[in-house]
């Protein structure tokens, strides 16, 4: 030691005898730490036990230091009046620490006592809990094997989860007690996670025993809460054409809930500029889903909407079903066209008669008058009548007083004039009709002496069925005869209407010029060779040399070729929103809608979807359908990776030059998380091989996050997907 610090020892050892020998005595208060104060005194450039102020061996009483025995206060006074030079101290010693001096000096044997600290259990894993719930409290109990008072400084969690890991009130040990000899007291902590999969954290206790603290490892794993998943069985309902004034039957969207908890619905409503138009119909027609009821998971529920249109056209509206879904309230888009009201047409056909020469005071063959609705709603008939000559009269009314939409029926009328000379009236039919009422217009000559009087058989409508396309029908014959005392002149034989082009006079022995005596006859007949697909019409017409004109309606339709068309009912399968790594299924169902046999060769599918051969009606390609046959293909969906998935179903066949495909889509929820696996090195990877790439881009991602926050260190960001701090 210098000569300064000599010094200085013995000025310090005078001023702590002097103050020792007239302060009272105190009660000391820890021995064991008063002997490390009284060793290192805080860090002070002199300890009490430097061999120039009292020595390590209290016995020997150097300079005196035995008279501050369990006198802390005397210390305390020595130091703030700077006795000896010991005012250098006050930055070093409180009162608390000149008591434990005072202890220590009074029984140096009771300073060589000391604390031990035991923790346990040694490590704590707590049981899966629930993202952002709370754990049940677990216990850790620190001990004090030791022979002097263990003092606990601190509580404390660290680790990568800290935040995750938590001191609770309850327990007995606390910052700032001591535990006595063979005592102990607990620490009380939780888990509530705020981040899913394994996290783990560390319970450091400070204390005054070796070591300085203690740690005990905590771990947990956080797992998703399972929540509702709305999925409808379409996205798109398109009714049929309807009526105004009518409502179209109802149609049916499936609602299932395929996540993990109960789902509650918050309402059913239509929007849009013809929302008033669609409606969901009052009681069972209405579905099985309510607002306010709940959904189990797994379960299902049907909301049925009709259409009644206001106005003509294409109609819209959008129909959204809320809910307490994770994946929000998904909408369906209804769409449908409003048509006229059901309303008759009457067609009277031919639009005039021509009776032409007729022997006065002789009944004319009666000739056959058509009466066809041609609308969509029955017509009522009020009145069948003829105004003009009295010549002419109704001979035979086969029409009741309603006629069905597309029914036909017969109204036969008579010529017999009593005087020579021409003659004309009017048939007129009142109805329901627009038009009414409906005329067709009669003609005759009467006639001095026999003539000829030309019939037509059989004048019903001549119905030659279905025809293909650019083939011929069987052909259908006709008899024009004589039914009057003279010869008459065949003037004209022609088809005529719209579609007389569909139709044709076939070979027989009726020909214009031809002479037919009475009571004789000639044949004609008639082909049906379409040249277009649909229904066709036209009438066969006669012309005599005595004025008259006979004719018959011609009908058909022409038939597509056959042929094998494939139909899958949607272009898209939606599959909504899926829970990741489970499965769903969807049935596609292939239809034959042609006119032939339908052979598929080949079904593949793209993306996370596959066919289940186990549940599809479809037998393996290549197979079969007959026309109008249908199977179904089960779909099903499993993925691996959250988002967004889309796939497609091509089916081969030999229905057209391209397969017919089908778009997949779905949407995979993070619902079900991986557990990361912890290799060491404090890092955490899902891979299992010997060279996993995760820590090395950790690294690099921290370096990068590291320059970041160098650059902008108070601007944060948030995850939009997660809603993480970052």
């Amino acid at each position: 030691m210098s000569r300064s610090n000599h010094d200085l020892a013995l000025a310090f050892a005078g001023a702590v005898a002097v103050a020792l020998a007239y302060a009272p005595a105190a009660q000391a208060a820890d021995p064991v730490r008063g002997k490390q104060l009284y060793e290192v005194t805080n860090g002070a450039p002199l300890a009490c036990a430097n061999s120039g102020c009292h020595g390590t061996n209290i016995a020997q009483d150097k300079n005196n230091i035995r008279k501050g025995a369990n006198n802390g206060p005397l210390i305390m006074s020595a130091i703030t009046k700077n006795t000896g030079g010991m005012g250098y101290l006050a930055a070093y010693v409180n009162a608390t620490d000149a008591a434990d001096i005072g202890a220590y000096v009074a029984n140096p044997a009771a300073g060589n006592a000391a604390p031990a600290a035991s923790v346990s259990p040694a490590s704590l894993a707590f049981a899966a809990t629930v993202l952002g719930a709370a754990s049940a409290q677990q216990a850790v109990t620190v001990s004090n094997p030791g022979t002097a008072a263990l003092s606990i400084a601190s509580l404390a969690v660290a680790g990568a989860n800290a935040a995750d890991f938590g001191v609770v009130a309850g327990g007995s040990c606390a910052a700032g007690a001591s535990v006595a000899p063979g005592g102990n007291c607990s620490v009380l902590v939780r888990f509530q996670p705020t981040a899913a999969g394994s996290r783990a954290a560390s319970l450091s206790i400070a204390h005054n025993a070796a070591g300085g603290s203690s740690s005990v490892a905590m771990s947990g794993t956080a797992t998703v809460a399972p929540q509702p998943t709305i999925s409808l069985s379409s996205n798109a309902s398109a009714f049929p054409s309807t009526a105004l004034g009518t409502t179209s039957p109802v149609q049916t969207i499936t609602v299932a809930n395929v996540g993990g908890a109960s789902m509650t619905f918050t309402g059913f409503a239509v929007s849009g500029a013809q929302a008033a138009e669609f409606a969901r119909p009052a009681g069972a027609a209405g579905g099985t889903c309510a607002s306010g009821s709940a959904l189990a998971p797994s379960a299902s529920c049907t909301v049925g909407i009709a259409f009644s249109p206001a106005a003509l056209g294409t109609r819209g509206a959008t129909l959204t079903i809320g809910s307490d879904a994770a994946n929000g309230s998904p909408s369906v888009a209804l769409s449908g066209t409003g048509t006229p009201a059901p309303a008759p047409i009457a067609q009277l056909s031919p639009a005039t008669q021509a009776f032409g020469d007729q022997t006065v005071g002789a009944v004319s063959p009666s000739r056959q008058l058509l009466l066809h609705n041609a609308g969509n709603a029955p017509l009522s008939i009020t009145g069948a009548s003829i105004a003009g000559s009295t010549a002419f009269a109704i001979a035979g009314n086969a029409c009741g007083a309603t006629l069905p939409a597309g029914a036909s029926c017969a109204i036969d009328v008579a010529f017999n004039p009593v005087q020579a000379g021409p003659a004309s009236a009017t048939l007129r039919l009142t109805d329901n009709a627009a038009g009414s009422p409906h005329a067709v217009a009669l003609a005759g000559n009467g006639v001095a002496g026999p003539v000829g009087s030309p019939t037509l058989a059989p004048a019903t409508p001549a119905d030659f069925g279905n025809v293909e396309v650019g083939q011929r029908s069987a052909a259908l014959p006709f008899t024009i005869g004589n039914a009057g005392g003279a010869a008459f002149t065949i003037s004209t034989i022609t088809i005529a209407g719209a579609d007389a082009s569909s139709f044709t006079v076939d070979a027989g022995t009726c020909a214009p010029g031809l002479a037919v005596a009475a009571a004789g006859s000639c044949s004609v007949s008639v082909v049906f060779a379409p040249a277009a697909i649909g229904a066709k019409s036209a009438s066969l017409e006669v012309a005599a040399s005595t004025g008259s004109q006979l004719s018959v309606n011609l009908g058909g339709s022409g038939m597509a070729v056959a042929a094998p068309a494939i139909d899958t009912g949607a272009a898209t399968l939606d599959f909504g929103a899926q829970r990741l790594n489970g499965a769903s299924s969807q049935a596609l169902t292939v239809t034959n809608t042609g006119t032939a046999m339908l052979q598929v060769n080949a079904v593949t599918i793209s993306g996370p979807f596959a066919i289940d051969p186990a549940s599809s009606q479809c037998p393996p390609p290549p197979f079969t359908l007959a026309p109008g046959a249908s199977c179904q293909l089960v779909v099903t969906f499993s993925a691996s990776v959250a988002g967004k998935q889309s796939g497609q179903v091509s089916i081969a066949s030999n229905a057209g030059p391209t397969p017919k495909s089908v778009a997949l889509a779905a949407t995979a929820d993070a619902a079900a998380l991986v557990a990361p696996i912890n290799l060491g090195a404090g890092g955490c990877t899902t891979s299992r091989g010997p060279a996993d790439p995760t820590l090395p881009l950790l690294a690099l991602a921290s370096v990068a996050a590291l320059a970041i926050r160098r650059k902008h260190p108070f601007r944060a960001s948030r995850n939009s997907a997660t809603g993480e701090q970052r």
